[in-house]
């Protein structure tokens, strides 16, 4: 009569006499879909950008508990905080929220995938934290090795005749090694500063590969960090005048960019969008609303103690001016 739910005891026999599990019995569904997952990032990432911290928690773990099976959302959830821990107060509640979703995702998730994600989100939370002894506790002293795994697929398919599939993949491989070689390039960037010309040289280089590869295009965010970084550099070299001409190249590149920002291919990389429109929004937008993001690129100069002794300096000044206009 719809009046009552049956005995649970019985639960089990109805699933298996419709033959469907006791979850989908009770219309429960404890994951949720790729798409689900995206939609709820983008608009938890607009929420943390214009409503109180208090309240977007709150929202959250309503939703922790509903799917706190439900490893990928669990594992963007930790992307989530730790992306916008920079720009908010309780940045070490937020971390020690990130890191204990990403504890749980690392001991119960099945896919080896996600629990390799979480350890490397683990790893990231304790850099941001200061603590670099539990990251090599955590993660080894050294690398492993590269066995090419990427390399063997694409052979498979081309021995198979699926040449389409193998160029997709060796873009795709391409691309993800070369921002791995830059974003290792940019940050060992400081640790050679007490060896000038070295530093010099990586500088050039790395100038180099932006060139030969439109990084600046490609992904902006990798040109951001590199001329902040280069620019810290000569700061502590003492070479204002190469500092300067690196911030006037971050300015430059603001000015170029296309917001929102968005991972995209280009004309060598022309394989590219297909892989990451498979992937969705949350690969394909910036992980953070547009605002925020321009907010930290002002920042990252006007606010910088780094950058002290060029405050009084006109082109910094000029620069600084610039950038806010740009971004306004």
């Amino acid at each position: 009569k719809g009046l009552s739910y049956p005995d649970i005891t019985l639960l089990p026999k109805l699933a298996t006499f419709f033959n469907i599990s006791i979850d989908t019995l009770l219309g429960y569904k404890p994951q949720m879909t790729k798409e689900q997952i995206e939609k709820l990032y983008m608009d938890f990432a607009q929420k943390f950008a214009t409503q109180p911290f208090e309240d977007v928690m709150k929202q959250l773990e309503q939703v922790k508990n509903e799917y706190y099976s439900c490893y990928p959302l669990l594992l963007k959830i930790v992307q989530l905080y730790v992306n916008y821990s920079k720009s908010i107060e309780q940045r070490d509640e937020l971390l020690q929220s990130a890191f204990d979703l990403a504890e749980r995702v690392r001991m119960h998730a099945p896919q080896i995938h996600l629990v390799q994600e979480a350890t490397a989100m683990q790893g990231v939370i304790h850099l941001l934290k200061g603590n670099p002894e539990a990251v090599l506790e955590l993660l080894g002293t050294e690398p492993d090795l590269d066995y090419g795994i990427e390399q063997l697929i694409i052979t498979a398919h081309t021995m198979l005749g699926n040449v389409g599939v193998a160029k997709e993949i060796t873009q795709i491989s391409i691309f993800q090694k070369l921002f791995a070689f830059v974003s290792l390039s940019i940050e060992s960037l400081l640790i050679y500063v007490d060896e000038p010309i070295h530093f010099e040289k990586t500088v050039e280089r790395i100038e180099g590969v932006f060139k030969i590869y439109n990084i600046p295009d490609l992904q902006p965010n990798a040109a951001f960090v590199f001329y902040i970084k280069a620019a810290t550099g000569y700061i502590m070299l003492q070479q204002q005048e190469k500092a300067l001409k690196m911030i006037k190249k971050y300015v430059n590149t603001c000015e170029k960019c296309v917001f929102p920002l968005s991972l995209k291919g280009d004309d060598y990389f022309y394989l590219l969008n297909n892989w990451i429109n498979r992937h969705g929004q949350v690969m394909k937008h910036a992980p953070r609303d547009e605002q925020s993001i321009k907010n930290d690129l002002v920042r990252e100069i006007e606010s910088n103690p780094v950058f002290a002794p060029l405050h009084e300096e006109e082109v910094f000044q000029q620069l600084v001016k610039k950038l806010k206009r740009i971004l306004q």
